[in-house]
């Protein structure tokens, strides 16, 4: 098979921009919905090591395969998690000034992995969407304290800036 001279490559410009577009990725509320399955992932992950340790009929290879299995898990989910908040927070820092504080509110609350919620319960240390609400909208002319309404401010918001 003979080698090609790789030089003289035209380069279509839909690839181009396809690309440009996958390396950009458009930010949004879907992408708040990504960090908190990234949140759960990451949990999941940790109680299952626990789970792990705390197990009495393993051989020690398996446990120690198991577990540099699931600290790789770990690690991957942790980096992905950092990436995608570091995008969410550059997002939110173009938001109006109208709307600076919804953007306070969702790097305080998405963009910290150890604000999860199992269950209707928190981790220690950890809060609900709807307690951040409260203590930051603390204001009596705040219409949206609920959470719902909350994220559907976001939506109208993430639509306004793509427009």
């Amino acid at each position: 098979m003979k080698k090609q001279d790789l030089k003289n490559v035209t380069v279509n410009t839909d690839s181009t921009m396809n690309q440009t577009a996958l390396s950009n990725p458009i930010i949004g509320y879907h992408t708040l919905d990504l960090l908190e399955g990234l949140k759960q992932s990451y949990w999941d992950t940790v109680n299952r090591i626990q789970e792990v340790k705390d197990m009495t009929r393993i051989w020690d290879e398996q446990r120690k395969e198991k577990l540099k299995n699931l600290n790789e898990r770990k690690a991957r989910i942790e980096f992905e998690f950092d990436e995608w908040s570091a995008l969410v927070k550059e997002w939110v820092s173009e938001f109006p000034e109208k709307d600076a504080l919804c953007g306070d509110i969702i790097v305080e609350y998405y963009c910290d992995i150890n604000n999860y919620v199992v269950g209707k319960e928190p981790l220690k240390g950890a809060l609900k969407l709807q307690d951040i609400l409260d203590e930051v909208l603390c204001e009596k002319t705040a219409k949206n304290k609920s959470a719902s309404n909350f994220k559907a401010r976001i939506r109208t918001i993430a639509l306004n800036l793509i427009e």
